[in-house]
C-alpha cells in the first residue's frame, strides 16, 4: 500500500512537471518572439556596428550542452577578435585584451546576450533556467548533479545567472582564470543550480525574470549616472595562496565561499565570463 502511494506520488508530480514544462514552453516561445520584434532595432543597429567595428562574423556561436545533454550552438553578438579561443581561455575577466572596441561596450549593457531570444525560440533554451556550459565544463559535473541540471532547458537568466553577474569582476587578475573557474566557481554554480531545478515551477521563474528586469533597468540608470556597477561589491573568495595573491584583488574580501554572490544586491546586471 505505501508502495502504491508512493509510485502515485512520483506519477503527480512527474505529470505536474510535464505540464509546467509544456506551459513554460509556450511562454518562452510568445515572449522571445515578442521580444525579438520589439527589439529588432536594436538587433539590426547592434549588428551592423559589430560588423564595420572589426574584421568577422556578426555572431559568435559556440557549442553548448543543453537538455538532456544535447549539443547546441548558442548565439550571441561577437564581442572578441577572430579565434580568440585558440589565443586565450575560454572564461574571460574584464578588460580582456581579446574584445573589440564595440564588444566591450555591447557587454557592459549585456546587449550581446539578446541573440539568445533566438536559441529559446529554436526550443534549445529558456528564458529562464541554468546557464548553459560547454562540453569541458559540463564534464566536470558530478553526478547526480550533472543528470539533474541537464534535464530542463538551459536559461537565458536565472538565479545562478544573477547571483553571479559579476563574474568577470571575480576573474579579474587571477593568475590562471580558467583554473580558478574550474576549482572554485563551478562547483558553487553547480550547487546553484541544483536547487533551482529542484525549486522551479511559476513563482521561481516570474522571481528570476523581475529581478533581471529591475536589475537591468538600474544597471542602465547608474552606467547613464556614471555610478559604478560591481566595482564595490564583495564577493568573498577564497585565498589563492598558492596561485594568485588575493592582494590582487583588494575588492574581494577572503572568507568562507559560501557566502560567495549575496543574492539580494541589485545594483549591476545579468551576466557571465564564459563566453567568447
Amino acid at each position: 500500500m505505501v508502495e502504491q502511494n508512493l509510485l502515485s506520488g512520483e506519477r503527480s508530480i512527474s505529470s505536474t512537471s510535464r505540464g509546467y514544462d509544456s506551459a513554460k514552453r509556450i511562454f518562452d516561445l510568445l515572449a522571445a518572439s515578442l521580444l525579438i520584434l520589439a527589439l529588432s532595432p536594436i538587433l539590426l543597429l547592434v549588428a551592423v556596428w559589430v560588423r564595420l567595428d572589426s574584421k568577422g562574423p556578426v555572431f559568435f556561436r559556440q557549442p553548448r550542452v543543453g537538455k538532456d545533454g544535447n549539443t547546441f550552438k548558442i548565439i550571441k553578438f561577437r564581442t572578441m577578435v577572430m579565434n580568440a579561443e585558440s589565443i586565450g581561455p575560454l572564461v574571460t575577466s574584464r578588460n580582456d585584451p581579446r574584445m573589440t572596441r564595440s564588444g566591450s561596450v555591447l557587454r557592459a549593457w549585456k546587449l550581446d546576450e539578446l541573440p539568445q531570444l533566438f536559441n529559446v525560440v529554436l526550443g534549445e533554451m529558456s528564458l529562464v533556467g541554468p546557464r548553459p556550459q560547454v562540453s569541458k565544463y559540463v564534464d566536470r559535473f558530478p553526478e547526480p548533479q550533472r543528470t539533474k541540471i541537464l534535464s530542463v532547458r538551459p536559461g537565458i537568466t536565472g538565479p545562478t545567472a544573477i547571483k553571479f553577474r559579476h563574474e568577470e569582476e571575480m576573474l579579474q587578475n587571477r593568475a590562471n582564470r580558467e583554473q580558478f573557474y574550474i576549482d572554485v566557481l563551478l562547483p558553487i554554480k553547480c550547487n546553484l543550480d541544483e536547487d533551482y531545478v529542484d525549486q522551479r515551477g511559476p513563482v521561481a521563474d516570474l522571481r528570476a525574470l523581475s529581478q533581471t528586469a529591475a536589475m537591468l533597468v538600474r544597471g542602465v540608470f547608474y552606467r547613464l549616472r556614471r555610478i559604478p556597477v560591481g566595482d564595490t561589491i564583495e564577493y568573498p573568495l577564497p585565498d589563492e595562496s598558492a596561485g594568485t595573491s588575493s592582494a590582487a584583488t583588494p575588492s574581494f574580501a577572503v572568507a568562507d565561499f559560501s557566502n560567495l554572490v549575496r543574492a539580494d544586491e541589485d545594483d549591476g546586471m545579468v551576466g557571465s565570463a564564459v563566453r567568447d
